[in-house]
């Protein structure tokens, strides 16, 4: 991925964010690296030689210039090309022994080769790794004498070769791991988006078809209402009505009517009480798989509801190995034990799954239903980690090369350190260390304390063993390269700890490094200073890079985790949208069929009853939204839907309430149900005013019938409020009423 795409990616986009990381690590990294140098030269600038002079004023302006046009890819290469010009200085250098030695060949070098990686192509960066190597020991090999030697004065310079070739690798490694994990996330990101624009969509359609069919229901109604008014209908203009192709053409049956309104009122209280665990969010599944789940899952959602009689429904997810197990847990009453399977569980959840080699089951745990979805996973994950809050992608990054730095340091030691007990000592501490923090970072997520704990401070103590090596201080130059890494390791693990460990183990090795340069003779102890100075310069650069990295990964998994929230909720409103279209094409299709028969010459008292019961229907399915309704309206759609199921006539007001959609009490509407069963017919109406919503509901019933409210009475809940009018003659009012909140967000 080159720079140039960094302006076309969205920002909620997972490689965006890496981009900006990678754009500030290289323009920290290598301005820290370029100013260090710089400092030094400036500080002997009188007996630099006039290509060095001119590599550092060139590298200043480049520097300049890069960091005003940062934002842009040639700013990153403008800021390249300063420690660049210090590589092509050495190569311009004389030799002349009076020049200072001020450029730390070894650092620049792998700073440019650092850039090549993350600034080119996949195979032009890995390319770029030998090259660098290979102009690193040429320029060493040309012995200039402007060059600070560092690591390049061990082993004739090939350790230095060596910790360039294996710390770009790792760069190389780490980048482009992470990079087309990012590519994969975003790609399953934008295919996420248009599931939740189909879903969107539809429910757009099913709005604008009620909104388009309301004129056909009114006219509906009125041909309804007329016939429960009349005793002898005028069967000549039934019939014109019948003909003039307003209504639906189609037949249902009672038995389909009523399963159509049990589903659709499912429905909409399962769109609102379904809630999806973070483990959700990504699972490695491919689309077939993922479209079955969730179907799976809205399935479970709506026997919860419809059979359950559910209040809370979540979706967890977990890796078993190669499986994918998604668990729905619901607090209703569970099936019953004689309940037989139906289309649903046939279709979506046997036949479903089993096409693409899941497995469910049912099962009761404690006070809940828990359905248990198993499915194959993907070959390779999807997506990356929503649980992942862009902790590792930064730290990745920046770690990678500086634990592979130390891993080489460990050659070093083993070059210096060998010759004693001390010295064997440092080096298998040392070699334990680096196998832990590579293990540490490959695994990509906070280790714990004791982890890191016992890894930092097999780092940190390297230079306090190495200090104790007899005769260690008579040749101090040979460990300074290995103590240096020992550092960068510190460096690495640290990134990964809580900060206490990151500061308590860069001071324990800063005050080793202290320690070996207050014996060690005057002459050795610049490269001393230099490595701790160079190493403790690098802190800021990883640390804010971390946590920028951090911040804009959490803001992209926030972004992605409000999107896959709102795709739920648009799901699950879309199927009950579609639902309850459904619900009110069935309910003309039973009219039309009713009206045709009376029609036809069939008496109307042979189906006045029936008549009654569908004008309640239709008149609450019109008027509830079931996608943007308040609760209070939505509840009275419900009571008006059980009705009908026992058969009940329903007389519907107006349905009008808030868009406060804060549930109401199950326990409410439960009790309110029970007292319909007795009930020979009811009255239901919404009305908002003051700020308070109110649902009223007349029940009429015969006069051995007997209504038992104390279950609303010893019910107490906050806000809300419960009034019963008696009346032996008109029946029992029954008004509940709390303070409308606002609208919940969708």
């Amino acid at each position: 991925m080159s720079p140039e795409q960094l302006p076309q990616l969205p920002s909620g986009s997972r490689l965006a964010a890496l981009l900006d990381s990678r754009r500030w690590l290289l323009v920290l990294l290598l301005s820290e690296a370029w100013v260090f140098a710089a400092i030094v030269g400036a500080t002997q600038w009188r007996r630099l030689a006039s290509g060095d002079r001119l590599a550092l004023g060139l590298g200043l302006v480049l520097l300049i210039a890069g960091w005003l046009l940062s934002r842009r890819p040639v700013g990153l290469w403008l800021i390249a090309a300063a420690p660049a010009l210090l590589v092509i200085a050495t190569l311009l250098n004389n030799g002349d022994p009076t020049v200072a030695a001020w450029i730390a060949l070894s650092t620049s070098a792998a700073h440019v080769s650092y850039a090549l990686v993350l600034l080119t192509p996949r195979w032009v960066g890995l390319a770029s790794i030998p090259l660098l190597s290979t102009v690193l020991a040429v320029d060493w090999a040309h012995r200039p004498t402007n060059v600070f030697p560092g690591a390049l004065a061990v082993a004739g310079g090939w350790i230095a070769v060596a910790s360039l070739t294996f710390s770009a690798l790792a760069l190389w490694l780490a980048w482009h791991y992470l990079e087309r994990q990012d590519v994969t996330a975003d790609e399953s990101t934008e295919r996420l988006s248009a599931r939740m624009s189909h879903e969107l969509e539809t429910q757009e359609r099913s709005r604008m078809w009620r909104e388009a069919a309301i004129a056909v229901h009114e006219r509906l109604l009125s041909t309804i209402r007329y016939l429960l008014q009349s005793t002898d209908p005028d069967r000549a203009a039934l019939r014109a009505f019948i003909a003039s192709g307003d209504v639906l053409d189609a037949v249902a049956s009672q038995t389909d009517l009523t399963h159509s309104v049990r589903v659709s009122t499912a429905a909409r209280i399962a769109s609102d009480i379904v809630t999806l665990d973070p483990t959700m969010i990504d699972l490695p599944l491919d689309e077939v798989t993922r479209a079955a789940g969730r179907a799976a899952v809205v399935e479970c959602a709506l026997n919860a509801v419809l059979h359950g009689g559910a209040t809370e429904v979540i979706a967890r997810g977990s890796m078993d190995g190669d499986r994918v197990r998604v668990t729905v847990s619901d607090n209703g009453s569970g099936l019953p034990a004689d309940a037989a399977p139906g289309l649903g569980w046939r279709t979506v959840l046997d036949e479903g799954l089993a096409a693409v080699g899941g497995t469910w089951s049912i099962a009761r745990v404690g006070e809940l239903t828990v359905v248990t979805i198993d499915v194959p996973s993907a070959m390779q994950r999807s997506t990356a980690s929503l649980t992942d809050d862009g902790f590792r992608q930064g730290r990745t990054l920046l770690s990678a090369p500086l634990i592979a730095v130390g891993a080489v340091g460990v050659a070093l030691d083993i070059a210096a350190l060998h010759a004693s007990t001390l010295g064997w000592l440092a080096i298998l501490i040392a070699t334990l260390a680096s196998v832990g923090g590579v293990v540490l970072i490959v695994r990509g997520r906070p280790p714990l304390m004791w982890q890191s704990l016992i890894v930092i401070a097999g780092f940190a103590s390297i230079p306090w063993l190495t200090a104790l090596v007899p005769g260690i201080h008579e040749s101090v130059s040979f460990v300074v390269p290995g103590l240096v890494t020992a550092g960068y390791s510190v460096i690495a693990v640290a990134l990964w700890a809580r900060r206490w460990q990151f500061i308590a183990g860069l001071a324990i090795w800063a005050a080793g490094m202290l320690a070996i340069a207050s014996h060690a003779a005057t002459a050795d102890r610049l490269p001393l200073f230099v490595g701790l100075i160079n190493c403790l310069v690098i802190v800021p650069v990883v640390v804010i890079v971390a946590s920028r990295a951090s911040v804009r990964f959490r803001r992209t998994q926030e972004l992605l985790q409000a999107q896959l929230e709102a795709m739920t909720r648009a799901v699950l409103r879309a199927n009950a949208a579609t639902l309850v279209d459904s619900q009110l094409s069935a309910c003309v299709a039973q009219a039309e069929s009713i009206i045709r028969a009376i029609a036809a010459g069939d008496s109307i008292d042979e189906h006045r009853h029936q008549l009654d019961c569908l004008e309640g229907l239709i008149r609450a399915t019109i008027q509830v939204d079931p996608v943007d309704g308040g609760e209070f309206a939505r509840s009275a759609s419900r009571l008006v839907t059980s009705a009908f199921s026992i058969g009940v006539p329903a007389q519907v007001g107006t349905l009008i309430s808030s868009t406060d959609r804060t549930p109401l009490p199950s326990d409410i509407l439960v009790s309110v149900e029970k007292l319909i069963t007795v009930c020979t017919r009811i009255t239901v109406r919404v009305t908002h005013a003051s700020g308070y919503d109110y649902l009223s509901v007349q029940f009429e019933h015969a006069q051995d019938a007997y209504l038992n409210f104390n279950d609303l009475h010893t019910n107490a809940h906050d806000g809300l409020t419960i009034d019963i009018e008696p009346d032996p003659e008109s029946g029992t009012l029954l008004v509940v009423s709390r303070p409308a909140k606002e609208p919940a967000l969708s």
